[in-house]
This record gives C-alpha cells, sequence and structure tokens, in this order.
C-alpha cells in the first residue's frame, strides 16, 4: 500500500512519512511487516516466481531479494527519523530445519528495538518460493508475544463483495460467514484473500486484528471508537 504495484519500484515517501507520524503517535508499534508491493511482486510475476530454480527464476530472486532490502531500508529510515529504533529481518535469514524462527528478532524487541519484517523470496530445494508479509504477520500472531495486530491497505475493509465491481458493496465492519474473494493482476501472494484468510487464523492467538485503508492514516487513530472506518476480527 505504501508503493503502487502498477509500477515498479515505485514508493510513495509522503505517505509513509505520515502513516509513521501516526502509528508512533497512537500505536507504539512492536513490530513492523512490509509486504512487497511493486518491490516484490512487479518482479515476481516477471520472472515467474514462485516456480522451479533455473538461470531465469536465479536472476528474479536476486533481484526480489535487493529490492525487498531497499524498501525495508527506506522505511527504517523513516521511523528512526520519527523516533523508533528499527532492525530489518527477511523471512529466508530466519528459517531453520524448515521453519521460521523468530527468537533473534523477539529478543530485539525485548531491548526496545522494533523487529522491521518483509515479505521476501527464498529457495526449497530447488524451487523459489515467496514468503509474504502476511505469513509473517500469522507467524508472530502465533508466537504469543502480540495482543492485536493492524493491516493497511488500499481499501476500506473487507466488504461482502468486491466493491471496484459493485457500488453497493457493503464494508463489513465485523465478518460472519464465508467470503469470495477476487483475485487482483500482479498480486502474486494471494491479495484480498489470504489477508482475510490470516486474519481469521491470526484471531485465535489475538485479541483484534484490524484492517484499514492506509491512504488515509488518521483513521489509525480510531481504532476502538464509534468513528472507527474498517474491518476488525475480535
Amino acid at each position: 500500500m505504501i508503493t503502487r504495484k502498477s509500477e515498479y519500484r515505485n514508493f510513495n515517501d509522503n505517505l509513509t512519512r505520515k502513516i509513521a507520524e501516526v502509528v508512533v503517535m497512537k500505536l507504539s508499534p512492536s513490530a513492523i511487516v512490509l509486504g512487497g508491493g511493486s518491490f516484490g511482486h512487479f518482479m515476481a510475476h516477471s520472472y515467474g516466481i514462485p516456480g522451479p530454480a533455473n538461470e531465469y527464476t536465479r536472476k528474479g530472486a536476486s533481484i526480489i531479494h535487493d529490492d525487498m532490502g531497499r524498501l525495508s531500508a527506506m522505511v527504517s529510515e523513516i521511523f528512526q527519523g520519527h523516533g523508533i529504533s528499527t532492525f530489518a529481518f527477511s523471512p529466508s535469514e530466519l528459517m531453520k530445519n524448515g521453519t521460521t524462527d523468530y527468537s533473534e528478532p523477539l529478543n530485539y524487541a525485548e531491548s526496545e528495538i522494533v523487529p522491521l519484517f518483509y515479505g521476501d523470496v527464498y529457495l526449497e530445494g530447488q524451487f523459489f518460493r515467496i514468503y509474504s508479509g502476511d505469513q509473517v504477520m500469522l507467524d508472530l500472531a502465533r508466537t504469543g508475544r502480540f495482543s492485536r495486530a493492524l493491516f493497511l491497505t488500499d481499501v476500506d475493509g473487507i466488504y461482502d463483495r468486491d466493491p471496484r465491481k459493485f457500488s453497493d458493496a457493503r464494508l463489513l465492519k465485523r465478518i460472519e460467514g464465508r467470503i469470495e474473494f477476487s483475485e487482483r493482476p500482479g498480486d502474486v501472494t494471494g491479495g484480498m484473500a489470504l489477508k482475510h484468510s490470516s486474519m481469521v487464523e491470526m484471531s485465535k492467538h489475538l485479541d483484534q486484528v484490524y484492517l484499514i485503508n492506509g491512504n488515509y492514516p488518521g483513521r489509525i487513530a480510531t481504532i476502538g471508537t464509534e468513528k472507527f472506518i474498517g474491518t476488525v476480527i475480535d
């Protein structure tokens, strides 16, 4: 959401600064997780990742990994400018014996350094896969070290059907029943369907899971109030 997926490596610096200002003032984050946006999804789609390791996908994986590092560095610099010390982690660096070990970044969190995670590409056997920011969020929820989570997207929340196609689509402040989603072009990690699935699973381990439109950073301050615009699962 802080990038524009339609254009390669398009970072919205101004919006990110506004989000950081509100997040720091209202939430005091314990961890920050970045999705791929135009730094990850664009090249993953172009190079056929996920996919088997070959000369073409190896080149793509290298580019994606470097690009995600650049994105995390830009976001980290902005939060540091607001007095929040961060330390970046890729899930590929945390993988040990087929599992993702979060003990090191959680140790940083105990020292008041905010771990900043980002989705990334990784090699499993001879197959390149993507470890999404949503999966990292779910992993962190399962650690038992957090009480709530906030997703920032480019829509107001989760709707009963696609608001881009149906003008009468209804915003679901609380979700009941099953929802069908249409995959957005260029999103290689499941789009809103995966986000909804992750939120439902995360809610089993957290008190609340929120999803709001990050294009309006001021809405972050309405969490827990009657003015809240978004979706919550608790």
